[in-house]
């Protein structure tokens, strides 16, 4: 992901599938 520099792209993941 474009996050992924910053470790955003586990936290974006994350919530997207945790966000039901």
């Amino acid at each position: 992901m474009f996050f992924g520099i910053l470790g955003l792209d586990r936290f974006y993941l994350g919530k997207k599938l945790s966000g039901f």
